[in-house]
Order: structure tokens, then sequence, then C-alpha cells
């Protein structure tokens, strides 16, 4: 058995560098000849880093079992970021090696010039490392490798280039046959790999590389060849790999982008190349494994086990998911006393400023109450769609769709201006910008930066002149929102020329005397399922011409100047009301204060929206987080509450729905009834004058399914099950018998349909109601319980379905 000599690098360990370390490295096993006395030697070096230049030239004897290694001690490794960990950091060449079989496992390196050359040796291993070339020369460069058994070994790394993008190269003189094995790797930035012959024959087995540029580009002279081999690499279209070796798909476009659209992508973490987790990858899975090739190393770059038939090409076998930075803000025990103190540390926060690079988001989670500030997001962070700041409520912290609650931005002095959005691809949810001078020109939301998100957020400003929402960045997105703006723009939209807007769900309220929603000159804009309440002014203004206007189910009541014709709902125009008994006409009917569509059946508007279902833009909860569904919905920021459950004295369960819904209840004989409820009665149940139980459900077509009968019925006795519509009027449903077992099921779907109406005057009307009633001789000894399900259909005039 191989006898391990152990010994360290570092700070007060046995050596202070690398270089100390090979210097000695004769001297540490029982002879120069690890071979023969059976022994390895493995350094360990602390974490830090190492200025210098190692060279690697002693006179040991080894083999593939007995040789020397040179890796982390254990919680020093690099964790996949380069210049972390044990770093060998060299002006020119960071390492350079002429021993046979030699490891490195583990270490950072970055050089200036090649940073790791192996110039002469056979079966060397270097795995899992991050090899950095700052310079115009190769991060990895091999020659003289001249055994065919004993191949050096590159796996499990990352190999960068910053200048001339030449990631690696293997290379053979005029003599001397060259033979190597490149497993798992990636290489960054675009960097090619260089496979090189001047005479001798080159062969390379490559499996599972996965390059993000550039493939491979063979020089030859001299007569000589390049033989490759292996499988499943991949590249982008420039210089790809052979045929016979390439993954599927390929080629591939690498990109950071958690979604770059269509096409067939390698999406990857700038700052490492590992592979990012996104339904999009489309190299995910696409590597072969360690079941099907014994080549493929079993841990990645960072320890992760691979097994199976198939892996993930590259270095990294688990996608990175990115990782959110969480931030509170708050008066009282929290990270930031204000957003102002917030947002001014918001470049300390994560690894770099480039959010996108290190895959890493931040979210800043607010406490309920007012803040007397001007929130202003102006900083040096470099965001994408998923990579960015959010700011929003904390849980229990959320507006609840009112102005004067949750996480309020408070304006008040004269002269002060609002909050501004600044950059790019910040989200901003749940807030409310209050303004509440009355000096003119002043703005809440004032959104200038490029690819915004603002949902579920309030602006109310109850100056004069002024902008609830002033949109100006390109590719804004709005959903959820209100603007109350008692006299001017609600959301002023102004893109640049060609630059594009979205509003889906936003809802204008006040009594503006200007537009309510409008669109600049040769600008794109879509609006989706928006609703103006506005009391006054207009719908819509364009400014200029040239206008690209897209979207649908738009709603206002302005005949002349209304959302063009061919994004408006239906019916249009309507008028705004909160009476909810408004008579003739076509009407948005809603609560003032909020803005908040009205469950009421002269509620013209309500489904008028186009639903999730048909339009995957339109978002799935509103501006409180009730949930949005199906083909339609409500316009503006508001659906109508999903069912609500309520407690009753006698009826344990009400449901109240604006959909059809299933009631059910067990009736046993006697003079009890179920008026279309889920309700266990006995036969002491309430009298027929009783109407604690009675539910009111308008016109309604109404089905009842008997599900099952059980009962001790006498033969010849019968009971009738009725529906009972008024004092006079009953229809009877089945006539049940005697039993010849205890449980009969008796499936039957019971219809009647019948006007309701006006057929209760009380003033909690009994009727209709399901009931048991005594046909044909049967007495007190007697018993049968029937289980119904009562189904109703709701009409907008009903408070139960």
């Amino acid at each position: 058995m191989v006898t391990v000599i152990t010994k360290t690098i570092g700070s007060g360990k046995d050596y202070a560098s690398f270089t100390l370390a090979e210097a000695d490295v004769t001297n540490i096993g029982t002879s120069a000849d690890l071979v023969a006395n059976d022994e390895a030697i493995v350094f360990e070096a602390d974490a830090g880093t190492y200025n210098e230049s190692l060279a690697c030239s002693s006179t040991l004897t080894t083999d593939a079992t007995r040789q020397v290694t040179y890796k982390p001690a254990a919680g020093s490794e690099h964790g996949g970021v380069f210049g972390a960990g044990v770093h060998i950091s060299s002006a020119v060449t960071a390492v350079i090696s002429y021993d046979d079989f030699l490891r490195f496992e583990g270490l950072s390196f970055v050089g200036a010039n090649v940073t790791f050359a192996i110039q002469s040796g056979i079966g060397w291993t270097v795995t899992g490392c991050l090899i950095h070339s700052t310079t115009a020369a190769f991060a990895f460069f091999a020659t003289g490798n001249t055994s065919s058994s004993s191949r050096g070994l590159l796996e499990n790394c990352v190999l960068k280039q910053d200048t001339n993008h030449q990631g690696m190269r293997f290379l053979t003189g005029p003599s001397g046959n060259g033979y190597y094995r490149a497993v798992n790797n990636t290489t960054v930035t675009g960097s090619v790999w260089i496979f090189e012959s001047r005479g001798a024959p080159l062969d390379v087995e490559l499996i599972n590389n996965l390059n993000l540029g550039p493939g491979v580009q063979e020089l030859l002279s001299g007569g000589g060849s390049v033989i490759q081999s292996g499988s499943n690499n991949y590249s982008t279209a420039t210089r790809p790999w052979p045929v016979a070796i390439q993954g599927s798909p390929y080629p591939i476009t690498a990109s950071q982008s958690a979604d770059p659209g269509a096409g067939d992508y390698a999406l990857y973490v700038g700052k490492n190349g590992a592979l990012l987790d996104s339904p999009n990858n489309d190299v995910i899975g696409q590597g072969v494994g360690p079941a099907a090739n014994s080549d493929v190393p079993l841990f990645d770059i960072l320890g992760n086990f691979r097994a199976g038939d198939t892996a993930n090409p590259g270095a990294f076998e688990i996608p990175q998911a990115t990782y959110t930075w969480k931030k509170t803000i708050g008066p009282v025990g929290r990270d930031y006393a204000t957003f102002t103190l917030a947002e001014a540390d918001v470049t300390n926060i994560p690894t770099s400023t480039d959010l996108v690079n290190e895959n890493e988001a931040i979210v800043f989670e607010a406490d309920a109450g007012t803040y007397d500030e001007q929130f202003q997001v102006v900083s040096a962070i470099v965001a994408d769609a998923t990579r960015n700041v959010t700011y929003k409520p904390a849980a229990g912290s959320e507006h609840g769709g009112s102005s004067s609650s949750g996480v309020i931005l408070y304006r008040a002095g004269a002269g002060q201006n609002g909050h501004v959005i600044d950059d790019d691809y910040t989200v901003v949810q749940g807030l409310v910008a209050q303004q509440v001078s009355s000096a003119a020109g002043r703005v809440p939301w004032t959104l200038q930066g490029d690819n915004l998100v603002v949902r579920d957020c309030i602006g109310f400003d109850s100056g004069t002149g002024a902008r609830t929402f002033y949109i100006t960045g390109s590719g804004i997105t709005l959903l959820n929102c209100v603007a109350n703006a008692p006299t001017y723009y609600a959301f002023d939209s102004a893109p640049s020329v060609g630059n594009r807007v979205d509003l889906i769900n936003c809802t204008a309220l006040g009594n503006g005397a200007n537009a309510a929603f409008t669109l600049s000159d040769q600008a794109i804009g879509n609006f989706v399922n928006c609703l103006n309440l506005r009391s006054s002014g207009t719908d819509w203004r364009v400014f200029g011409s040239g206008h690209t206007i897209t979207g649908s189910n738009n709603f206002g009541n302005n005949a002349t100047f209304g959302f063009p014709a061919a994004i408006q709902g239906s019916p249009y125009p309507v008028t705004e009301t909160t009476d909810t008994n408004p008579g003739p006409g076509d009407w948005a009917i809603y609560d003032a204060a909020t803005g908040a569509l009205i469950d009421d059946p002269d509620n013209d508007v309500l489904a008028g929206g186009i639903g999730p279902d048909a339009n995957p833009d339109v978002p799935t909860t509103d501006i409180i987080g009730n949930p949005r569904t199906g083909l339609t919905t409500e316009p503006g920021a508001f659906v109508l509450p999903p069912p609500v459950v309520e407690e009753d004295t006698w009826n344990p369960v009400m449901v109240r729905s604006n959909n059809p819904v299933d009631v059910h209840g067990v009736l046993v004989f006697g003079d009890a009834y179920i008026n279309a409820v889920e309700d266990t009665l006995t036969a002491t149940g309430p009298s027929a004058t009783d109407t604690t139980a009675a539910i009111p459900i308008g016109t309604s077509a109404l089905w009842v399914q008997l599900v099952s009968q059980t009962g001790t019925l006498d033969v010849g006795d019968a009971v009738d099950l009725k529906v009972e519509i008024s004092a006079s009027q009953s229809i009877t449903l089945a006539t049940l018998n005697a039993l010849s077992t205890s449980a009969t099921h008796v499936p039957g779907l019971l219809q009647f349909s019948v006007d309701c109406q006006n057929q209760s005057t009380e003033a909690t009307p009994l009727y209709p109601r399901v009931k048991l009633v005594n046909s044909s001789g049967v007495d007190a000894a007697e018993v049968v319980s029937v289980r119904v399900v009562a189904i109703g259909v709701k009409t907008y005039n009903t408070t139960w379905s």
C-alpha cells in the first residue's frame, strides 16, 4: 500500500511557498525513487495568494500512483472563483513543469504570459483548476507527453484568456508524438483551443468540453497531423469541433441571459463559466456520464458528484442558481433605516457591481410605514431581467390596495421632487408613492431606467400639473398599478423614438382634466386590460406620429378621445360610477377609495379583460395578490376576490362565488331540508318555518344529484325528495322506497330549471330548498338518509352559487 507523506504550505506551515516546497521535494521521501519506496508526496496549501512562479523540474522517479500532488488544504478550496482559495499569481508564467505524473488539484492560477506551461513529462494531471491569462498568451500549454498509455490529462478546469482569446494549446514538435486527454473543461471569454503539429502526430481525446466561444483550430506544418476523438463537445459555429465529436445541439450560442429567446443556447455564469440554472439552457444533461464513459470524472470542479449515462458538459456538474442577497429596510432593527441608506450601500452588497457576471440578485424588503425621503435608484449596478435589484414590502407590510397603507414613500414639502428609478432592470413591487405638495410639476414616480418592472404599485398626487407615473425609459413594464391623479396625466408614457412601454392591468383614478394614458412621438406602446375611472379628462392621448400601438381589452369613458378602437374592450365607452344601482347604461362600478371593481350585476366591465390563459403577458395575480386566471378577467389592477367562506350559527358553511360551485349535504328524514349549502341535518332539524338557514339564490338554473341513500324504510313505505320553490310550489325529484341493503348508491342527475327570482319575500329568503317529505306510510321508527349534491349556476344579481 502506498505511503502518503503529507506536507503543508502556508504561513507558519512546513513551507512558506510553493517554490520552497518544490525545492525540497527530493528530500521528503525515503529516497528520490518514490516508486521503489512505494511512497507519494502530497502538499496541502492554505488559502491565500502566492506571488511566485513555480518551476517543477526534479529528479524524482514517479508513476501513476506514486507521485507528487499539489492541492488545497481542507477549507481552502477556490469554490469556483478565480483568485480565491489557493491562488498562485505571477507577472510571467505561474507554473512551468517538466516532471512525470505530477498532479495539480483545485488551485487557481493567473499569469501575464503563458499561465500554466507543461514543457515535458508524461502522465501529468491538472484537475479542478482555474487558469487565467491576462495578456496575449495561452492560459494553458502542453507539449512533450510522448506516452500513449500515460496521456497528459486536463479535466474539470476553467480556462480564461483576456486578450487574444487563445485558451489552450497542445503541441508536438518535429519528432515525438503527443498524447493528451481533455475532459469536462470549460473555456470562457471566447477562447479557442489550438492543436498544433509541427511534424509529429498529435493525438487528443476530447470529452464533454464546453467552449463558450469558437471551438478548435488545427495548425499543421512539416507534414504534421492531428487526431481528435471523443464525444459531446460544444462550441459556437466559428471553428467548430469535428462533427464526429460534437454534442447535440450544435453549434450553440453562448449567453449569460437566463432567457435569450429562440435558439440553441449554452447559458453560463460570466464569472466562471458555470452553467446557468435555466429551463432555456439547451446543453444541460447533454454530456456523456461516467456510467457510459469511464474517462468522465466522478466529481466536478467543486466536488459535486457525477453519475449515470449523462452529465453536463464543462467543469461544473450542477447548474448554478442565482444567489439572492436579502436586506431589510425599516426604522427599528433593520439593515437600513431608510430607502436612501439602502440605495447608497447597494454597490457594496454583492460580490461585485456586475450582478450578471456574478449571477447574483439583491432584494430589499421594507417594513410598513411612511418614509419621508426622495427615493432615487442611481448606481453603478450592472443587471439584467433576473440578476437585478428589487424593492418590495416585507411580509405583512403590503398596502392592501390602499394609497394610505403599507410602505409609503412620502413627499410633502413645496418643491420636493418625487421618486426616480434610474438603474436598468430595477424591480419595484408593492410600494406607494405619495406626492401631497400642492406645488405644480412634482411627479410621484419617474421611471427613466431601461427595462424596469413596476408592479402592484400606487401613485398618489394631490398637486397640480404633475404626472403620476412618468415613463421615459425603454422597455419598461407596469403591471397592476394604480395612478390616482386628480389633475394631470395618470400614466404618461414618453419613451424615446422607437422604444417600447407595456402597461398591463393598470387603473387610472381621479378627476384630471388631461389624458389618463399617453404615448409619445414614434414610440411603441402595448396596452392591455387598462381601465380609466377618472371623472373628467380623456382616456388617451398621443403626441406626434409614427406610433406602434398594440394590446386589447382597454376600457375608458370617452367616446371621442378613447383608446384606439383596435385595443378597446367591449362595451366602449363605459361610464365610471360608485353607484351600485346606476340604471340603464354601460357602467364601470368601482370603489372610490381604491379603484377596485365591485361585484354587481350592472357592472358591465366585469370579465371584460383578457385573461392570462389567453395572453401570457397578463399577470396571474392582481395588485393585492388575488389570483387572476382563465381566458377572461377584470380590466384594471384588481380582480374580483375569490370565493369567501363565511361561518353561520346554523349553516356551518356558506359558499359565495362568482363561478359555478358544487355544494352537498346529508338529509335525514324528518321535517328537515337543505338550502343548497353543505349541511348535515338530523331528524330534529329546523322547522319548515325556520329561516336561519335560508340562502337567496335569485335567478338560477339548479340541478340536484342524488348520490346515495341509506335507511330502514319498511316495504311499501316511501319518501319524496323535493325541491321547494315557494310555500306553494315544489318539484318532486324522486320517490325513495325501501332498501334491500343498509347502503345502496342511487346515482342520478335530477334536473329542474325554474325562475326563482322574487319567489321569496322574506328579509332572509327561505326558498328554494331541498326537502324530504313523507310520501307513504313512514312512521317515527323509520329513518332514511340521502346524500345530495346541489349545483347552482350564478347570475350576477345573486349572492350565492
